[in-house]
């Protein structure tokens, strides 16, 4: 009875130390996105580990938090559509990180709009009959 009861305790003492543990490996990452000109939050701002897929979006306060068991130093990617992206480097603390993203061109190639009345001329070549 005394080594069940024995058994029971140390493998809830390792259970919750190994819970403990994995806590405590996890690194919190939060802060704002503004742009850079109007000091404007911007909402849906994608906010990565680069290389990785952890990472969140803004609310519509800019701001943003997730969790990750990345350890410093890691590099954070800060994307959105029609702003350059930036990246920072997160050497220690990971709380309350600004990010300012400027306005950016986006470049696309040429595009070429043709039409032909090809389809038209065979379907009236083919009603004469």
């Amino acid at each position: 009875m005394n080594k069940t009861i024995t058994k029971i305790i140390l493998m809830v003492c390792v259970l919750l130390w190994t819970g403990f543990m994995a806590i405590a490996q996890s690194i919190v990452v939060s802060g704002t996105v503004k742009d850079k000109l109007t000091n404007e939050p911007i909402p849906g701002v994608s906010v990565t580990v680069k290389g990785k897929t952890v990472g969140s979006s803004t609310d519509q306060n800019g701001k943003f938090s997730f969790t990750t068991t990345e350890k410093p130093p890691f590099t954070l990617s800060v994307t959105f559509v029609g702003y350059t992206t930036v990246e920072r480097q997160v050497t220690g603390a990971a709380n309350n990180l600004s990010f300012e993203l400027e306005s950016g061109a986006i470049l696309g190639q040429e595009v070429v709009v043709s039409a032909s009345r090809t389809p038209e001329r065979i379907l009236e070549s083919c009603g004469n009959y």
